[in-house]
């Protein structure tokens, strides 16, 4: 019976798992595919894949995930890298479930099926938006696997184990992606809070006859941050990939005409989740009357954090699922004591009981319905033909005398472009929201691309600053619906997503 329990905890939890596999295709992929192919097959780190910005020096920050990714899409095809990065998130999760449990069995709670599988659907449910292949996942995976590390070394000890596990840690991140930098500055948070603590501590204890036990937990911190920060130099590039990292983050241009960098925005469903869900943790906390500073300050930090700009919510995802989780089962199961009293309804006690298993089968449902759908759409190839200009490649490719001229991209199709169409060099990709370049008009590509776009006040001198003389964008674009009416531009190529314009 023992066994048969086990056998269907075990297997009640693989059923689930299914809600995280990704059929999204991220435009960045296509651009991280085709310099992989460089940098494995020429060992080549080009800087550029565009006519625009070729005098710019360009950090590839992610330049291992890019091989990895290539490597992948080249043996197991794009079934195979979105079945990669399902395995990779799935990581992350297991590593925020092992700190949700940590905590629970620090309060002396029974962890059971109903509380792993809530956590996982909360998981679901802040990642949602995010769910693609990107290398942007394994830095969620890698906070994830800190922040649980990084727990019971504030709870426990700092050893051996830890020390190597952050060393390999350290020494892979600023290869794989950019966000290594938030990782220091998570290192970084837990000095604070082991300064905040002792500061308490001693604010409270005039003697302070164990200060030197306050004092060793923030020693500890500060000595993995001196052991794991020069390992970020560990990378080709050296001091600039920090270099790199920094002017993306710091860069305003990217909030100004970038969705993923705005701040989060309440009248959208997404935003007002995450705003709710921030908003429910510190009421939760207020109701439940248990003070935990660490809890307090991390919610603090890292939920106006994620609220700040959106691309944030997937470095704040851990956190806030995981104390999100701790405190809504708290308060449900002290609500459900007090409700489910001797002299209640057997109808209620019922309900409470039976609630749970028929939500636990609808989500199953949809984890079977979600591989279902990824195994269709990618089998079929119907990515490119939904959200990339598959038709007007095949037209460009058959009609040469177009392709070899200077052509403006639509921003989103720039490394879609530059992965099917090897031999042509773009406007604009993915990579360029913050490079500034001598010789363009405005010093920023980006800039540029938005007076065009936008029809502002010099669209037309930008346009032909660039010698643009075929234009490629969606057929929804303010620019196609002007040059409709233009005499010296005409149509080549329309279907119901997009649209060719020749300059005659």
């Amino acid at each position: 019976m023992i066994l048969y329990k086990k056998l269907l905890k075990i297997l009640t939890t693989i059923s689930i798992l299914p809600l995280f596999i990704t059929i999204k295709m991220d435009p960045d992929m296509w651009w991280h595919l085709r310099l992989g192919k460089e940098i494995l097959e020429k060992n080549a780190f080009i800087n550029n894949l565009t006519y625009t910005c070729s005098t710019y020096t360009w950090i590839n920050h992610s330049w291992l995930s890019d091989v990895l990714m290539y490597w992948i899409q080249k043996t197991f095809g794009l079934i195979g890298i979105s079945f990669v990065f399902f395995l990779i998130t799935l990581v992350g999760v297991y590593f925020n479930y092992k700190t949700f449990e940590y905590f629970l069995k620090q309060q002396k709670v029974r962890v059971n099926l109903i509380k792993r599988l809530f956590f996982m659907v909360i998981s679901y449910v802040i990642l949602i938006g995010f769910l693609a292949i990107r290398p942007q996942i394994i830095s969620f995976v890698f906070i994830s696997i800190l922040f649980n590390r990084l727990i019971k070394i504030y709870y426990e000890t700092l050893n051996k184990k830890d020390i190597l596990g952050l060393i390999i840690l350290f020494i892979l991140w600023p290869n794989l992606h950019g966000g290594f930098a938030i990782g220091y500055a998570l290192i970084g948070f837990f000095i604070v809070a082991a300064i905040g603590k002792l500061v308490v501590y001693l604010f409270n204890h005039a003697e302070g006859k164990d200060i030197k036990k306050y004092a060793i937990e923030v020693r500890k911190f500060v000595i993995l941050l001196l052991i794991t920060l020069p390992l970020s130099l560990l990378n080709p590039f050296g001091l600039n990939a920090w270099q790199e990292v920094l002017n993306n983050l710091l860069n305003s241009q990217n909030s100004a005409y970038i969705s993923e960098w705005a701040s989060v925005n309440l009248k959208q469903e997404y935003g007002l989740m995450i705003f709710l869900m921030f908003t429910a943790i510190l009421v939760l906390m207020i109701l439940n009357k248990r003070v935990n500073y660490l809890k307090i300050a991390l919610i603090l930090s890292f939920g106006i954090f994620s609220l700040s700009t959106v691309r944030y919510i997937l470095v704040a995802a851990p956190i806030l699922s995981i104390l999100f989780c701790l405190e809504f089962l708290y308060f449900y199961t002290n609500f459900k004591k007090e409700i489910l009293q001797d002299d209640i309804s057997k109808y209620l006690k019922t309900m409470f009981t039976v609630i749970p298993y028929l939500l636990m089968l609808l989500i199953i449902s949809g984890a079977l319905v979600n591989s279902i759908t990824w195994f269709k759409t990618l089998h079929n190839n119907e990515t490119q033909y939904d959200t990339y200009p598959y038709e007007a490649v095949k037209f460009l490719n058959e009609h040469p005398e177009y392709s070899k001229l200077r052509i403006l991209n639509d921003y989103g199709w720039g490394g879609y472009l530059s992965w099917v169409m090897q031999d042509k060099k773009w406007f604009i990709d993915g990579r360029m929201a913050v490079w500034d370049c001598e010789k363009d008009s405005q010093g920023s590509i980006l800039k540029d691309y938005v007076e065009i776009e936008n029809l502002n006040k010099n669209w037309k001198e930008v346009l032909n600053h660039y010698n643009i003389e075929v234009v490629l964008m969606k057929s929804s674009s303010r620019l196609v619906n002007v040059l409709r009416q233009e005499s010296d531009w005409k149509i080549v190529f329309e279907n119901n997503t997009e649209v060719i314009l020749v300059k005659e």
